[in-house]
């Protein structure tokens, strides 16, 4: 019997043909054309004979003997290696939409590999111009640092925009790669802004419409926020971790000019998604936690926004931020008053077997007592603060420890903290710069 005479009585009128279906779900294709299609392997050899590293040292300026002066670069120059790459760029995208088909995953993904590449190479070379070239009077250029960073903010958006429309390319894994540290404050809003839409099918009319103002107040809205997790929610592991990668990369540029509100943001939404919602946080607080301690390594401040949504959110999060505080670089850290006054009432008004004076305890164990990196002349920590701490710390050990026995009363982690030692510890370092908190100890215990 030929599958097409074949009936089933529960299809009713539908046809029996058979459909055959590869590994994605995708349809056969049709064997009477196929065959007239280049084999995958074929179409990877041919591009793999394209000599773009060389090609790319001729457009930057590369001399015949490997040297490479990218300060003499001039304002013209610069415009036409952007030229070029726009160019480029535009031929590979071409490439991605036409051999958009399932038997061509690998060759896409080679021209993939090549779009990064390109974006890569302009970007180290825009980065050295930028360094070289910044407070230079540039007022008889034709092509300013604002006109040529405008521009190349343009080409890193089209790059972008291809990608998000390449489907097949693996998305978020592509864009945890991409060199955003020398992209604009606003390019990068826009960006973050883009990547919560990408699966909209009119992403590039999107960005036509969008300010940094919009960016700013959309991404800030609870209510967005809420329909970014439930679609973060449907997302695979892998493609979730490289999609809170890349918002990461976004974060960690060391630049003078870093937009702090932007970085405070992104940490807060990889936070919420890691640690609050309960759809995900069970297969992204690890990831989180690594990529919040990488974001306060180059951004310290961020440590007290993380500090302050932990006490909002505390009930929700519980022990699962005793981990991530313990990440975190509190030793470069210096917390304000606001923020030693949570500290303090987490450790006086909790008992020691609550969250809150665990993680109290974490983290003045993890601060610097000691004398600062950058002069070590100066303790890393405002002496005031040594004062208040040590009465703090002090207050703590006569209210749950003074006349109690240790032997099953508290854990070896909060010993550590809470005994003596600790406060000996911080008052040794404070009693060599400040005899105040010498006395007010001295006075206490008299």
């Amino acid at each position: 019997m030929k599958p097409n005479e074949r009936k089933c009585p529960s299809s009713g009128n539908e046809s029996g043909n058979w459909t055959l279906v590869d590994e994605g779900g995708e349809e056969d294709e049709d064997p009477e054309t196929s065959w007239m299609l280049l084999s995958e392997d074929d179409l990877i050899l041919l591009l793999g004979q394209f000599p773009f590293p060389e090609l790319f040292k001729n457009v930057l300026g590369f001399n015949s003997r490997g040297e490479y002066y990218p300060d003499k670069t001039t304002p013209q120059e610069m415009m036409k290696i952007f030229a070029f790459a726009n160019s480029l760029l535009e031929l590979l995208a071409l490439g991605l939409e036409t051999f958009n088909r399932a038997r061509y995953r690998q060759f896409v993904k080679r021209i993939g590999c090549i779009i990064r590449m390109t974006l890569c190479y302009i970007s180290d070379h825009w980065a050295l111009y930028l360094s070289s070239n910044r407070g230079r009077e540039q007022s008889s250029e034709l092509y300013s640092l604002e006109k040529l960073q405008a521009i190349y903010d343009e080409l890193f958006l089209t790059a972008v925009l291809h990608v998000l429309k390449a489907k097949r390319l693996g998305i978020w894994l592509f864009m945890s790669e991409m060199p955003f540290g020398t992209l604009s404050n606003v390019m990068l809003w826009k960006l973050l802004y883009l990547m919560h839409y990408a699966e909209s099918e009119n992403v590039e009319n999107l960005y036509s419409s969008i300010d940094v103002a919009t960016c700013r107040s959309a991404l800030n809205d609870p209510v967005n926020r809420e329909k970014f997790e439930e679609y973060f929610s449907t997302m695979n592991s892998s493609e979730g971790i490289c999609l809170l990668t890349t918002f990461a990369q976004m974060a960690q540029t060391k630049r003078n000019d870093v937009d702090e509100d932007l970085v405070k943001t992104i940490a807060l939404e990889i936070y919420e998604v890691s640690y609050v919602s309960m759809s995900t946080r069970e297969a992204f607080s690890k990831v989180g936690r690594e990529l919040l301690a990488t974001i306060t390594s180059a951004h310290y401040s961020i440590i007290s926004v993380l500090l302050q949504r932990v006490q909002e959110t505390i009930d929700k999060v519980g022990m699962v931020s005793l981990y991530l505080f313990k990440e975190l670089p509190l030793h470069q850290w210096r917390p304000s008053a606001s923020e030693i006054s949570i500290i303090r009432e987490w450790l006086l008004n909790y008992n020691l077997s609550e969250v809150e004076n665990k993680l109290a305890c974490i983290i003045l164990e993890g601060l610097n007592w000691g004398v600062a990196a950058e002069d070590p002349k100066t303790l890393h920590l405002d002496p005031a603060v040594h004062v208040e701490v040590a009465l703090m710390v002090l207050e703590a050990y006569q209210k749950y420890i003074s006349d109690k026995p240790y032997t099953g009363i508290i854990s070896e982690s909060i010993k550590q903290v809470t005994a003596p030692s600790l406060i000996t510890k911080v008052i040794s370092h404070v009693s060599h710069q400040s005899h105040r908190c010498t006395a007010c100890y001295i006075s206490l215990v008299m």
